[in-house]
């Protein structure tokens, strides 16, 4: 590399500070200051990690999208344990409160968490077996929304569930029968219908 007189690399060095002031970053740097200086790009980059103790490096991605703050402040923790506890007071479900807590905030949901757990307010565990369980009833009523709608007029002597209750009626210490609504009755309490169809030994056609 060519030598470079001191008063070359002042002059670098105000030309380099103009540059990037200017937003110039990376390569397009060294390609704008070159021509100033009546040096090629490539000496440019070399005297400025030689004399400058600069490195060029590459041009930084700049991202349009409003950055994700990493801790909320006083005031916006005050307003989002506000939030929660109103949210909680209406009977939101975990996940709703989380979702709208971090769409609220722009913070992600594991940051959502954090917080909400930092300000002590303790939300609902969600139980993978309540949800099954609520996913369970909620098919038994739309079941039984649709026993309900069906036409009355059933016929009894062909019925599965009829034939069920007369083979279990029959059996001793057996009481069965089938309510107007097509709800199965075993011994005096409701039953599910394949566990009635199942006690008389018979299984739904095919």
């Amino acid at each position: 590399m060519a030598n470079w007189f001191k008063d070359e690399i002042e002059e670098l060095r105000k030309v380099h500070a103009e540059a990037v002031a200017q937003g110039y970053v990376g390569q397009p740097l060294a390609d704008h200051i070159g021509p100033k200086i009546g040096r090629s790009p490539e000496s440019v980059r070399r005297a400025m990690k030689t004399y400058l103790g600069l490195c060029l490096g590459r041009a930084q991605r700049i991202s349009t999208k409003p950055g994700k703050p990493k801790r909320l402040t006083d005031e916006q923790r005050k307003s989002l344990a506000h939030m929660v506890n109103s949210l909680l007071d209406e009977g939101r479900e975990r996940d709703d409160i989380l979702q709208l807590v971090a769409k609220r905030f722009n913070i992600s949901r594991k940051g959502a968490i954090t917080s909400i757990s930092r300000s002590g307010i303790n939300l609902p565990v969600v139980c993978t077996f309540t949800q099954r369980a609520k996913k369970k009833d909620a098919a038994a009523n739309q079941q039984a929304e649709k026993v309900k709608s069906m036409s009355v007029n059933i016929d009894t002597g062909t019925h599965p569930y009829y034939i069920a209750a007369r083979i279990l009626d029959g059996m001793s210490g057996q009481t069965a029968s089938v309510r107007d609504d097509g709800v199965c009755i075993l011994n005096g309490f409701p039953c599910p219908s394949m566990t009635f169809l199942a006690e008389a030994g018979m299984k739904l056609p095919q």
